[in-house]
């Protein structure tokens, strides 16, 4: 599963101060990867990052949870908003590029993240692969 996080637009800014460092953390299965902070100040920024991931045919649908997060240097890291993405569509139809709205854990919107996503069924061993 290869996840390009391209872009981010209208994210809300808790602190107020009018200068953000989000990073996109993306969780499959207890795996997390993240992206680098975009630290242009933005609300609306751009990452550009690919993150990717391994599914087991066992894994069946599981969901993709995405967080988003304003790094902050002297405090601990303030969410900003989730979203719950689940695999089903994306593994049926193997290409999916859409805006995914964030939420916060209070259900308020808070943003979207652009992502562009690709499932690339590995390849089932022949009989030929499992002769030494």
């Amino acid at each position: 599963l290869t996840i390009r996080v391209v872009k981010g637009r209208n994210l809300r800014d808790k602190s107020f101060t009018g200068h953000l460092s989000p990073f996109v953390r993306a969780n499959l299965l207890g795996t997390e990867k993240q992206t680098n902070p975009d630290v242009n100040g933005s609300v609306n920024p751009r990452w550009d990052s690919v993150l990717e991931f391994l599914l087991d045919q066992d894994d069946g649908f599981p969901n993709l949870l995405f967080s988003v997060w304003d790094r902050d240097q002297r405090d601990k890291n303030d969410l900003l908003g989730e979203h719950l993405f689940s695999t089903k569509d994306l593994i049926q139809c193997v290409h999916m590029a859409e805006w995914l709205p964030l939420l916060t854990r209070n259900q308020k919107p808070t943003g979207e993240i652009f992502a562009i996503m690709d499932f690339v069924p590995s390849k089932e061993p022949t009989l030929a692969d499992m002769i030494p």
